[in-house]
């Protein structure tokens, strides 16, 4: 596995104001073109997350970075139809309510065969957790479509799972204790 870094620094608008590190390899391995470094700077990050649940907690986590001036750490997965791949964010607030985030490649393995090669569809009926990778099956359970007994959906819409709405609470919590002042002391 090659370690795998990529960074941009967003303004308080989310505008992409710099990318780096293997943004553009990493965008190419997945056929992002058009998110190459010369396509995306100057236009806003929001507009390259797939659905408005997943955009909501990105802004939510902009947000509380810049409110709360901590650090922000996620781990997460962002599969390929070829690669399970575990990546870890963080996000950074810096001067002039500007954002550092980072992405770092913890993992990367290379999927059993499942069949055709799924894809992104807006409009699709099954779902996919932008988090956790996860797949809401028709019996409404939330399964990694990796270690479920049937195949992967051929389409996919991207939201947040339940779990990763609870995971995610949790992460927005321990980020407010880091951030909460000191109570004074002999109180």
């Amino acid at each position: 596995m090659k370690f795998l870094q990529t960074f941009c620094v967003v303004d308080e608008l989310a505008r992409v104001l710099w990318v780096g590190g293997d943004w553009d390899e990493f965008a190419r391995e997945n056929g992002g073109e058009d998110i190459l470094e010369d396509h995306v700077l100057s236009t806003s990050l929001l507009q390259y997350i797939a659905d408005e649940r997943t955009a909501g907690v990105v802004v939510s986590i902009l947000d509380r970075v810049r409110e709360r001036q901590t650090n922000f750490h996620l781990h997460y997965r962002c599969d390929s139809p070829a690669h399970k791949r575990e990546l870890l964010m963080t996000v950074t607030p810096l001067k002039d309510q500007r954002i550092l985030i980072t992405h770092d490649l913890i993992d990367a393995r290379a999927m059993p065969h499942q069949g055709e090669k799924w894809r992104f569809d807006a409009a699709a009926r099954d779902l996919k957790c932008s988090f956790c990778c996860a797949v809401r099956r028709p019996s409404g359970q939330w399964a990694d479509p990796f270690h479920a007994d049937d195949a992967h959906p051929p389409t996919v819409a991207y939201t947040v799972c339940p779990a990763c709405d609870r995971r995610l609470e949790t992460a927005f919590a321990d980020m407010a204790e880091r951030a909460a002042p000191a109570p004074a002391p002999g109180v």
